[in-house]
């Protein structure tokens, strides 16, 4: 029988070292077995959904919408936790636990509408992860060593997606029937990092600060700066959102002129971006513990702004892939930038309270996104859609310089 995880303590400064080496230890584990999870809930889901079930082309946002569908909840998620009086750790256990039973019940099903029903529900549960993760991050690691820290656990997320991606891609390619073990995979990744995830030490959250989930919001109101930098975030984020299950699309229907095969959707949208985000993540990492945030996350900007140039007037397995490089480059800082910016705002005690406020939000833009992705790939050409996303994240950099001069941000 495991010992149980000792506790986590809440230092201002979160400077237990204990704490913080175990929970580097596990944390890099839980992001492997994650990244095994990374290309299941869009790229496979898609392709299984289209390609086995012939799903209708009006169903088709429903799986890039299910995970912002879950984000809205967190608010309600992180209240419900808060009274369970329960560390965080545990908690991501039960929910991975919950994942597994529910992408079981996918694997099983013998019709699209049960197939969407589980594998909608085992994502929206996954998602409930990011408020829990971010309250142990800021207890146990200090404010210096964030970025560093987590930027190796997405480094091992994105090799556990690529290892995924291609092995589940050539396996779809040679058989599109023998979905049901790729499933399997993921649901036994979903039992092991439950297993994982509890021995990282962490605290239960604040029932006070966290007891009524609307007044959660209301940081988006009393915090300006924040406020102002969610409004910034929502015009960028929904701009990058749209484009999601489009790059698929884009790739997959024989209209666009590509037609490309299952591997090679595979490998151009999601092994390329992983490789590259994988390859860079470091560098973001250092770069945010050091350097000014809202300069930080305009050279993030910039790396969208060409991969929606290039890929967009391109036919060439090629320059795709150049230009899924560049969203790689930008979701390895992305991904730092939405897991820990709120870090640089929130006090210790409050931080899942601003990142539920940060993550419902996503699931507002994150719900709607695909479906306007949809409807602009219906009306716009490629070049076109490239065009308009570019300029849409110049508009956001401008925004996010307007918060440049503030003396929080100054100090980061």
């Amino acid at each position: 029988m495991p010992a149980e995880p000792i506790p986590a303590p809440l230092p201002i400064d979160g400077a237990d070292r204990e704490a913080a080496r175990q929970t580097y230890f596990y944390d890099r584990w839980r992001g492997f077995f994650y990244g095994l999870l990374e290309p299941g809930w869009v790229t496979f889901s898609l392709i299984i959904a289209i390609r086995h079930f012939d799903m209708p082309d009006y169903l088709k946002a429903l799986l890039p919408a299910a995970a912002f569908i879950g984000l809205f909840f967190n608010i309600l998620t992180v209240s419900a936790c808060g009274r369970t009086q329960k560390n965080a750790s545990r908690l991501i256990s039960y929910i991975m636990l919950t994942c597994a039973a529910c992408i079981t019940g996918a694997m099983l099903s013998p019709s699209l509408a049960l197939f969407l029903g589980f594998f909608i529900a085992a994502n929206i549960m996954y998602v409930q992860n990011p408020p829990l993760l971010i309250q142990i991050y800021s207890a146990n690691y200090r404010p210096g060593e964030r970025g560093g820290k987590v930027s190796t656990v997405l480094i091992l997320l994105s090799l556990g997606g690529i290892t995924a991606g291609w092995l589940g891609g050539k396996a779809l390619d040679h058989d599109i029937t023998i979905y049901p073990f790729i499933l399997a995979g993921m649901a036994a990744a979903c039992v092991i990092s439950a297993a994982i995830v509890r021995r990282i030490p962490s605290q239960q959250l604040d029932p006070k600060s966290n007891a009524n989930p609307i007044k959660s919001l209301s940081v988006i109101w009393q915090d300006k700066l924040f406020g102002w930098l969610l409004l910034c975030w929502m015009l960028m984020g929904a701009t990058n959102l749209m484009t999601i299950p489009v790059r698929i699309e884009y790739m997959a229907d024989p209209k666009y002129g590509i037609n490309a095969s299952n591997f090679e959707i595979s490998l151009i949208t999601f092994i390329v971006p992983m490789t590259s985000r994988m390859l860079s993540t470091k560098v973001w990492g250092f770069l945010f513990d050091r350097m000014n945030f809202i300069s930080w996350r305009i050279l993030i900007n910039c790396c969208f702004m060409a991969s929606f140039l290039i890929y967009y007037n391109s036919h060439s397995l090629f320059f795709l892939g150049l230009g899924m490089a560049f969203i790689g480059m930008a979701m390895g800082g992305g991904n730092i930038a939405w897991t820990l910016w709120v870090t640089k705002l929130a006090p210790t005690n409050k931080v899942s309270t601003y990142m539920s406020a940060h993550t419902a939000l996503t699931g507002v833009r994150g719900t709607a996104a695909p479906f306007i992705g949809y409807w602009v790939l219906a009306h716009f050409t490629a070049p076109g859609i490239g065009l308009l996303c570019a300029g849409l994240m110049v508009l956001a950099s401008f925004m996010f310089a307007a918060a440049w001069k503030s003396p929080r941000m100054r100090g980061n």
